[in-house]
Order: C-alpha cells, then sequence, then structure tokens
C-alpha cells in the first residue's frame, strides 16, 4: 500500500519566499524600536548623573563655578548645559542586521566622544544590554 502525495512546488517557494519577506520587515521594525530604546536608555541615565560604569565624577570646582554663574545647576553631572547634545541622540536601523545610536550632528558627536573619555556614557553595560535584548525579542513579530 502505498500514498502518492502532490503539492505544488513554485507554490511552497513563494509562500517562503513570503514568509521571509515579512520576517525581514519584522527584524527591520524590532531593530529600530530597540535602537531608539537604546538611546533612550542613555540619556535617562545620563541625565540622572550615570554613565555605564557608574556615577559620574564631579565636575571640577572652576567648571561647577562656569556653570552656577551661568544659571545652570552643578550638584548632578548630566551632560546638559543647553540640551542640545542629548537631544541630537538618534537610534535607527540599517538594514536587516545592524542598528546603531549615533549623534545627528558633527559638533555634538565630537562634545559626546570627548566627555567619554572621562566619564564613559556612549554605551551600555551587559545588564542594559541584556535588557536590550530581551526589549528586541519582545518587538519581533513574525
Amino acid at each position: 500500500m502505498q500514498v502518492n502525495i502532490q503539492f505544488d512546488s513554485k507554490a511552497v517557494q513563494r509562500a517562503l519566499e513570503k514568509a521571509a519577506g515579512g520576517m525581514k520587515k519584522s527584524i527591520d521594525i524590532a531593530l529600530q524600536r530597540t535602537a531608539l530604546h537604546g538611546s533612550n536608555i542613555i540619556t535617562d541615565r545620563t541625565e540622572k548623573g550615570v554613565g555605564y560604569m557608574g556615577k559620574f565624577a564631579p565636575y571640577s570646582a572652576g567648571y561647577a563655578k562656569f556653570r552656577k554663574k551661568e544659571g545652570r545647576q552643578t550638584k548632578v553631572v548630566d551632560f546638559n548645559f543647553s540640551g542640545e547634545m542629548l537631544a541630537s541622540i538618534n537610534g535607527k536601523s540599517f538594514g536587516n542586521q545592524t542598528a546603531k545610536i549615533y549623534f545627528i550632528d558633527k559638533i555634538n558627536s565630537k562634545k559626546g566622544a570627548m566627555l567619554n573619555i572621562k566619564r564613559p556614557w556612549f554605551g551600555f553595560n551587559q545588564d542594559e544590554a541584556n535588557r536590550l535584548g530581551r526589549f528586541f525579542a519582545g518587538q519581533f513579530k513574525l
């Protein structure tokens, strides 16, 4: 006894291609949302005076005096003098495998890089990276 199975292989191939296309779009959307979530983690943490390696060192006496003279707070090192630098951080997906968190302009990118030397802030610790991974998984839908 035997059973013959027949199917339209071209229809199966089309269905698989459609599913793959949907998966690529879902990955891209999840990456985009994860990058934006990551930029929010960085800015929220920074505004609290904390980098990815811990609390920031205090402002130098001279810079604290300057900030106070300019009407800025001096208790929390939050990298916020005008608000431009943190506001210029953006997150975006670039294809189906890469997302980047970056500054939208060169001036603020340079500021951020200089600040990152003494007070590491533009990145993630292991706990934050794990949270981003879980966030990505939650955003990914087939």
